[in-house]
């Protein structure tokens, strides 16, 4: 069963319940994925990470070919870089684009380091680190 509550926007924010924040697992510093779909005028909050993560987009664009995604995850995985969120398509028979939302507090590497090992993979054809709030 779902659990509905109303909330008011006031100005930029939005303010959750005690409940929901206890059903969320959240508190205050917590980072949320808010997910919109404006054909629907649906949104959906998720939990990403807890307080201090230290959050990175990765946007991505790699050669379309079987274990692609394995040799990119693996490079993550050895600088102790956690994947929180990851989403992508085809594009064409040769490319295929994702974002992933990163999470590297445990990681030793700058963004260039970690940009540098994921195209010496082989199969980068371009990406983009983004520090986050």
């Amino acid at each position: 069963m779902k659990i509905y509550s109303i909330t008011k926007l006031n100005g930029d924010s939005i303010t959750l319940s005690s409940e929901m924040k206890q059903l969320l697992g959240i508190s205050d510093g917590s980072y949320l994925l808010i997910e919109v779909d404006r054909h629907e005028q649906d949104i959906v909050i998720s939990k990403i990470a807890p307080k201090g993560a230290k959050l990175v987009e990765m946007n991505i664009v790699v050669k379309n070919i079987p274990g692609t995604n394995a040799k990119i995850d693996l490079v993550l995985g050895e600088n102790l870089i956690n994947i929180l969120f990851g989403e992508g398509e085809a594009i064409d028979e040769e490319t295929y684009v994702s974002v992933k939302m990163l999470d590297i507090k445990d990681s030793k590497l700058s963004l260039s380091d970690i940009e540098n090992k994921l195209y010496k993979t082989g199969v980068v054809k371009k990406v983009e680190l983004t520090h986050l709030v």
